[in-house]
């Protein structure tokens, strides 16, 4: 069984605690910024596989299959939670919109490519922060 500990105040964990807790979630912008989470299976399988004689002396990147934005973090949530509100803030000066990388070497290189995508791996984590921390 898989450990899906998050620090407490990254986006993810936060949305899913404030959403079982039946607090509003409050996404600071349009909800336009992104990034393409990576499941925590799929990461250790990466840096197993960057442990091969290939991989030495190289840098990979390894990122999940999608970017996802902030906006689609929270309607997930809403709808794997239940209802739940969502409101818009001001945007904070100078935040991370998002970067585009490749994690396209990883795959020619180790043969390896992220397989579970951010729905599903949310849901394995909303499942689990219900049976661990919430309980």
């Amino acid at each position: 069984m898989p450990v899906f500990w998050l620090r407490d105040q990254t986006v993810i964990a936060l949305f899913v605690r404030k959403a079982l807790n039946g607090e509003p979630i409050t996404i600071l912008g349009d909800g336009s910024q992104y990034r393409n989470f990576i499941y925590v299976e799929d990461l250790a399988e990466g840096n197993v596989a960057a442990l091969s004689n290939v991989a030495v002396d190289q840098t990979y990147n390894m990122e999940g299959i999608r970017p996802v934005t902030i906006t689609e973090i929270a309607e997930t949530v809403k709808r794997l939670v239940g209802n739940v509100a969502i409101e818009y803030r001001e945007a904070r000066p100078g935040d991370y919109a998002g970067a585009i990388v490749s994690s396209e070497k990883a795959k020619r290189d180790l043969g390896w490519e992220p397989k579970v995508d951010f729905e599903e791996g949310l849901a394995m984590y909303i499942e689990w922060y219900k049976r661990n921390i919430k309980a």
